[in-house]
């Protein structure tokens, strides 16, 4: 774990990112912003009922997600019961999901 921590350091010394950094702004924390972890200072916040007709309470997502663009999804979109989501974060695996998803769908084999 000192390790681990030792590399999260020396990256955010060479990129510039500071731990100062993964301190909450007053005006974050004004507007429900919240650290998942300080030592990596991912910020989110979560959605509560009311804020907008569309709003699913509890649902968690990055602080500076563009909320117009997700509200207007939700609105128009009308997924049918066979359609699948493949949701990752950048650089996290998604083509590997993908083809795993790709696999499961259709009984391990990959031809198209």
């Amino acid at each position: 774990r000192a390790d681990v921590r030792h590399c999260i350091s020396r990256a955010q010394h060479l990129s510039g990112l500071e731990m100062s950094s993964h301190v909450l702004t007053p005006e974050e924390e004004a507007a429900g912003v919240k650290l998942a972890d300080p030592a990596c200072g991912y910020k989110y916040v979560e959605e509560a009922d009311g804020d907008h007709p569309l709003a699913c309470a509890g649902l968690v997502h990055p602080f500076d997600f563009v909320l117009p663009a997700v509200y207007e999804l939700r609105e128009k979109l009308a997924p049918k019961p066979h359609d699948v989501f493949i949701a990752t974060y950048p650089k996290c695996g998604t083509t590997w999901m993908q083809q795993i998803v790709m696999l499961l769908l259709r009984g391990g084999s990959a031809d198209v």
